[in-house]
């Protein structure tokens, strides 16, 4: 006789099999099981169990992943067997959306708490306001009460080398990161800071391993060719010599200088 195994899935409540005599084979259908401050989907939508009851899920929070936009204390309810547990992709989803309207989910209390970040001097912040997708990007310089200073700032992917400030309100959300964190942020936008002088900076493009770019040959006449970067000591020499470049034009610009220079 053959024996069919098969993994049973965490949270599991229950098993059922039916026999399928149309295809001869045997369903296994697995009811998962359910508790207050699960993290549950269906038909794409992300929910926080609030309360069960009987085959009852009831819900205070539902974030509706396709519109990505969010409703806190969202009362409604559904039958157990139309959910399933949220994955981590989703649950992440989840998060970063209560995290732009100021909230964050106490896992312990099994509540939504106001997200409380008290930025100090030094920190790298994102700073935005509810319902305003424009986001602020600068180190804290000063705090004084009401009002966090900066000595420059990004307006969504505008640079801004001068003094700045931010009155604090109730809508006020804050984001603290990590300066690793904080230039990815930058990176993503084409910027870098600079932490001794407090200034932001165009960040200098450098091919990737296999970016197709532009090199300048400089042996007899100045030739421009196209070549596939490779990260060796030779393309890293020719880039630190300012002969690579990410466009034709860059390399007529800079074959134009020298010809003058040469002159």
């Amino acid at each position: 006789m053959n024996k069919q195994t098969f993994p049973i899935p965490p949270n599991c409540k229950s098993i059922t099999q039916e026999l399928d005599l149309e295809n001869n084979r045997i369903i296994t259908t697995f009811e998962p099981e359910f508790k207050v401050g699960d993290m549950v989907e269906s038909l794409g939508d992300i929910h926080i169990i609030s309360k069960i009851e009987n085959d009852s899920l009831f819900f205070d929070v539902i974030l509706h992943a396709q519109r990505n936009d969010i409703d806190l204390h969202y009362n409604d309810w559904g039958i157990t067997k139309n959910f399933r547990h949220a994955a981590d992709s989703e649950i992440k989803l989840l998060f970063d959306a209560l995290t732009k309207e100021g909230k964050k989910w106490n896992a312990e209390k099994c509540c939504i708490e106001d997200l409380k970040v008290v930025p100090k001097v030094g920190d790298c912040v994102k700073l935005s306001r509810k319902n305003n997708e424009l986001c602020i990007l600068a180190v804290i310089s000063e705090v004084v009460d009401g009002y966090y200073k900066y000595k420059s700032r990004i307006i969504g992917d505008i640079v801004y080398n001068e003094d700045g400030v931010w009155i604090i309100s109730n809508d006020t959300i804050f984001e603290i990161l990590s300066k690793d964190q904080f230039q990815k942020e930058l990176s993503d936008l084409g910027f870098e800071y600079n932490f001794e002088d407090d200034t932001f900076s165009e960040l200098k493009w450098k091919p990737k391993d296999g970016e197709a770019c532009f090199l300048i040959d400089v042996n007899g006449n100045f030739i421009v060719n196209n070549i596939i970067y490779s990260e060796n000591s030779w393309t890293e020499r020719a880039f630190n010599s300012g002969r690579i470049f990410k466009t034709f034009p860059e390399c007529e610009e800079v074959i134009t200088k020298i010809k003058n220079i040469l002159k």
